[in-house]
This record gives structure tokens, sequence and C-alpha cells, in this order.
């Protein structure tokens, strides 16, 4: 160490000699050569003369010793590595700077910078986050524009509106996804004006011309209803959502409401085979719900045939000197004589004039009511038939099967099945042959019931399986939406009615009416091909003796002994499948839609059923909508739903020799 203070001598050596007296300087030159020897020694690096005579500076940590500085290190920064001593001199002399800045972004700094040599940034996590009424709001206004290459051009350019003369400047241009299309936005400030739907909208220093332009196309300008309104329950002020394919989150307030009866429109699903655009269409004008539905039939695919007759035997017994009160539920006889028991029956509805007298309004379950007498079971109740009073009336009621809508499956356990699979039901009577008697989508599953719509053949007691889910469950009773075509009275639907139809057996539990709803079918058919069919109806001669004549058109005085072909008037018609089943009135005054069929009087009897056809070395895939042939048979069909085995397919042949055949195993 060499000393720098200024008050003290670096070196005492050169004043070592002077200290003796001339008497050793002159007789012992040795002694003094070794003093200042000695002295020049205790002065070297690390001695004790020059650790005395520098103290001062070895309180400099730039100046001091590397023994004094591990010191400083221990007493001022200890703990903290560092790799050279030129490192552990700068820091020492910074701690107090250091300490003092402590948790701050300059601490941390100076901390690397003196330790690592590295310049740091330091991020705080309160700097993101959200804090009340922080925020800058901002509205952002856009104008949503065809879609053109060019739009993306009008980004950083003042626009203006040819016809509005509206201006604005476009901040940006984005292209996004709403529902199935696409949709180009400009986003817009400075706005001066309003812009209008419709017009062209140009940027204003002019590089694009008139035709390279786009127009406003939104957003959301003018609603659309249906014409058979928008839904119920609305009061005027009502905010709600508008939602469509054509974009989301749109506003409306109901300025106005209309109170009417229910409205009907028409969506063909299938337009299936068979039709002339002649054909007639049957709109049932009540609607029933038959529960617990026994089909007898084993081979049945329907509930109810087309055209089958419903019935519902009913009877008002007008009385006089009655004994007792009848109530609804009673169970009733007819007595024709004192003996004789003319029929029975149960009552549904009564009304007295006085304790003696009035009406019974009763369904007949077998026989007839029309008797002198009725009395219930036990014979504590009777009541004579009043002649004067109207007696007894027939208000039966019957009508014909138009076709049959929803179904309701009930079951042994809770029905696990998802909404919008196929159920199924193999044939129950045939298991062996793995055919389907019974199949539908699933509209709801709940507690211990399946509904379905779009179904076809007869579910019957036994195990349904899901073809989605894979769940199961076994029916237990079947209900069935029927639409009737009203011939004579309406059906009732008091505790205790009854339905009667060939081969079907339940309880009527609901009834609508429809009494202005009117269709109409497009004369476009689809998958046409030319028929020879005969045009005649056995219903013109229904009330022809059998051994004739008959009165057919082409030939008047045809009997039991003329040959048929010279009876019957055939005739070469077009026929396909339906294209559009359209509205004419919508209908008014309903409770529940009405089951409309489409059907070709000549001929339905063909019954060309769709089919199943299995098939194996497929050279590519088949899709749903194209249209099968077979050479051999010149068979057609249209393709419904596929998979790698198998085809469900409309037929559109009527003539049953153009049907698929099998052919050859590698066919």
């Amino acid at each position: 160490m060499t000393v720098q203070n200024k008050y003290i001598e670096p070196s005492i050596v050169p004043f070592i000699e002077s200290q003796f007296d001339v008497l050793y300087r002159e007789n012992s030159p040795l002694f003094v050569q070794f003093l200042t020897s000695y002295y020049s020694w205790m002065e070297q690096e690390g001695g004790i003369t020059n650790l005395s005579r520098g103290f001062l500076d070895l309180r400099d940590v730039d100046r001091t010793t590397q023994d004094f500085l591990v010191l400083l290190k221990q007493k001022y920064v200890n703990g903290l590595r560092l790799d050279t001593v030129s490192d552990t001199r700068q820091l020492v002399k910074h701690a107090k700077d250091l300490y003092r800045a402590k948790g701050t972004i300059r601490a941390l700094d100076l901390f690397f910078r003196l330790l690592y040599d590295e310049v740091i940034s330091v991020y705080y996590p309160k700097d993101d986050l959200l804090i009340p009424s922080d925020g800058t709001w901002v509205k952002p206004r856009y104008l949503e524009l065809s879609l053109s290459l060019n739009n993306v051009l009008l980004e950083g350019k003042a626009i203006i509106g040819l016809t509005s003369g509206a201006t604005a400047f476009v901040d940006s241009v984005t292209r996004r996804i709403l529902g199935d299309r696409l949709a180009d936005s400009a986003y817009i400030s400075s706005i001066e004006g309003m812009f209008r739907t419709g017009e062209i909208i140009v940027p204003v220093d002019g590089f694009l011309s008139i035709e390279e332009c786009p127009s406003i196309v939104g957003s959301l300008n003018n609603l659309i209803f249906d014409s058979s309104g928008s839904g119920s329950g609305y009061s005027v002020g009502d905010v709600f959502p508008i939602n469509s394919p054509y974009g989301v989150l749109g506003l409306a307030r109901v300025a106005e409401v209309v109170e009417q009866s229910g409205l009907i429109n028409l969506n063909l699903n299938d337009g299936g085979y068979g039709y002339s655009n002649t054909a007639t269409v049957y709109v049932s004008d009540s609607v029933i719900n038959v529960s617990n539905v026994v089909v007898s039939n084993t081979y049945a695919r329907d509930y109810f045939r087309a055209f089958s007759v419903i019935s519902q035997p009913l009877a008002q017994y007008n009385f006089r000197n009655g004994t007792g009160t009848f109530s609804p539920g009673d169970t009733i006889r007819a007595w024709s004589n004192s003996t004789t028991i003319s029929g029975n029956g149960t009552v549904l509805s009564t009304s007295y004039t006085n304790s003696t007298a009035g009406q019974l309004f009763v369904y007949t379950d077998s026989g007839s009511l029309n008797a002198n007498q009725v009395l219930n079971v036990g014979n504590t109740k009777s009541a004579n038939l009043s002649v004067l009073d109207g007696g007894y009336g027939d208000k039966t009621a019957t009508g014909f099967v138009v076709g049959t809508a929803n179904l309701v499956l009930f079951t042994d356990a809770s029905a696990p099945f998802v909404a919008g699979e196929t159920v199924i039901q193999r044939n129950v009577n045939f298991p062996t042959d793995g055919s389907i008697q019974g199949q539908g989508v699933v509209t709801v599953s709940g507690n211990s019931f399946v509904s379905l719509i779009n179904h076809y053949g007869v579910f019957r007691a036994g195990p349904i399986t899901g073809l989605i889910s894979a769940a199961g469950a076994n029916v237990v009773s079947v209900q069935v939406t029927a639409g009737i075509k009203l011939l004579n009275n309406s059906f009732v639907t008091l505790p205790g009615n009854k339905l009667t139809s060939p081969g079907v057996s339940g309880i009527s539990t609901f009834q609508g009416s429809l009494i202005t709803a009117t269709f109409g079918i497009s004369p476009a058919l689809t998958h046409t091909e030319q028929v020879r069919i005969c045009t005649d109806s056995l219903s013109t001669i229904a009330n022809a003796p059998l051994a004739g004549p008959y009165g057919l058109a082409a030939n008047a005085t045809a009997n039991v002994t003329t040959d048929l072909s010279t009876c019957l008037t055939f005739a070469n018609v077009v026929i396909g499948s339906l294209s559009n089943v359209y509205t004419i009135t919508t209908g008014t005054q309903f409770d529940a839609p009405p089951v409309v069929m489409v059907a070709e009087n000549r001929t339905i009897t063909n019954e060309s059923f769709d089919l199943t056809i299995k098939f194996q070395g497929a050279t590519t895939a088949f899709g749903v909508g194209e249209v099968l042939t077979q050479s051999a048979t010149n068979a057609r069909a249209l393709v419904k739903t596929t998979n790698s085995s198998s085809l469900e397919v409309t037929n559109l042949r009527l003539n049953p020799n153009n049907g698929f055949v099998i052919t050859s195993p590698s066919g």
C-alpha cells in the first residue's frame, strides 16, 4: 500500500540515519545501516509500519488491501457472491445507495448491473388490473358492406355516401363469419351525417370507381314475420332479442300487439311418390289423442290406415219419472221390456230440469239405448224415455282418419334417449328376422315416456332402442295423435268417452278443431314417370246391384257376364314426387295443429312403400338425395339415409314389376 495522506510522510527510512549521533555514524556505520534496512523492511507492502502509517488510507475501499476488503465485504454486503475484486469494491462503495433504494426498480436495476452486468426491466401486474371507472368508453360505429375484395382498400380513407352525402373516416375493415355467411364491416369515426342502407360509399379521394365501390347492406333495418305471426304473450314496450342466419344480437321493441286465434302454415318434409298434379289435400278438422292403443293386425304398418273410419257411439236420452240421481260415470242398461236388455252404456254428462226429469248424454258400449227405460247397475236409479221431450237421439260422431302425427311411448322406466335421435323397435312378433316394425325421431325424453315425430310403423309392448345413445326401454302403452275429417257430429272429451275403429282400441283424451285452413299442391312434380291406371272409382257404383248394370262410363250396361276389361276406363297419367305444398288460407280457431294428407286416390291402393336396400361391394359411397336405378328391372329410388352396408330409399316406381331385385353376391 502506498501512503497517500498529505499529513503523513509516506516513508521514515530517509530519516533513520539522521536520528543517530555522529559518534554512531562514524564508529558504527553497520549498525546504522542495519536499522535503516529494518525499517525499509517494515515499510514493505503489508508491513507493520506500512500498515500503521497508511491506516487512514485503509478506509478508502478503492485503495484498501485485499485483507481489509474482505472485512468490508462482510460488514456491508455479506452473503453476496462476487466474482472479482473490482466487483466487490464497486458494490461496497454503493452499498448505501442499494439499501436506501431497496424494493424499487432502481435498486433492482443497480443490483443486476453490479452483480451480473445485465440491464433488466420490471413488470408490475397491477398495471394490467381493471379499475372501476378507469376505462375509456368507446362505442364502435361501423357500416356492414357488400362483400368485395376492394373493401380492405378503404382502410385509412375518408368516405362519403353517394345518396346521403354523409362522411366518415374508415379506421379498419374486418371480415368475419356471421351464422353461415361472410360479412365485411368498416369501423368508422369522425362521422358527419347519416348513412343509408343500400347506398354506395366511395372514397373521397376517388381512387376507386363507383363500379368498384361497395354498398351498405345492414345491419338490421327491417323484420319479416311469418304469416302465422310472431308468437304470444307479448306486451307493448317489451324488448326482445333477434337472431337469424343473417345476424345476431339484434334488439326490437314491441310497438303493437294483436290478439287472434291460432294460425297454421305447412312445410313439406318429404315429397313421397305416386302423386299427380291433381292430387287431393285432406285437412283434419278434429285432432284426437288415442291412449292405450292396441293394434290387433300383426302386419299393420300404421295405427290407422288412411280413410279408415273412426267413430264414437253417443246418444242423448231425454227422460221423465226418474228415480235417484244419475251421475257421470254411471253404467246403465236399456230395457226394451221387463225381461230384455237392448243395450249398455256409460253416462258422460247429465242435465236435470227438475228432480225427476232431464237429459242423459251417454256413450253406447253395446246394443242400443233407444229403449223405454234405463236403469243403473243395481237398479237403484231409473228413468223412462220421454217422447214429449225429444225422446232418444243418436249423436254418434264419425269421421275418417287423415293421418297420424305425434306418438308418445310410455315405458316401464326412465327413457334416457337423446333429442333428435331415431328410436326403433324390432318386430316383436317375428324377432328372428331382425326387421323394424316401428321407427321415429325423439323430440322429448322424460320420466317413463318418450315423444316421437316423423314416425312410421307400429310400436307394440316390447323393447325399443336409440340408434345414437344405444339406450333402451320397454314400451308399456302407446298414445297416438290422429287427425280426423268429420263426417257427422263432433267427438267429445268427457270422462268415460271412447272411440272405436277396426283393429284399434283406445280412449280419446284430447280434441282440437280447425275451421278455415286450406292447402294446395304445386303442379310441378319431380322424378316423374307416365303410368297407365284405371280412372274409375268403386264408390260411384257402390249402390249398384251385384248382377248389374253398373253404369260404368266405358260400358254403362255391363253386368256380371261382361268382360271386366271392357268396363273400365284407363288413362296415361304423369305421376311423381311433390315439390311443394303451400298454404292457401292459414286458418283460425284451432286448439292443435291439423293433420294434413295429400292423397292420389288413383294410386293409393298400390301402397308403394319406402325400401331398405342392403348391398355389398360398393366402389364408392352413395349420397343422400341421389337417385338409384337398376337396369335389370328399370327400378328407381331416392336415397334418404345411407351407411356402409344399407340404404333407406323412397321407391320411385309405381309398377311392382319395376321393383329392385337381388343380384349376385358380388353385385
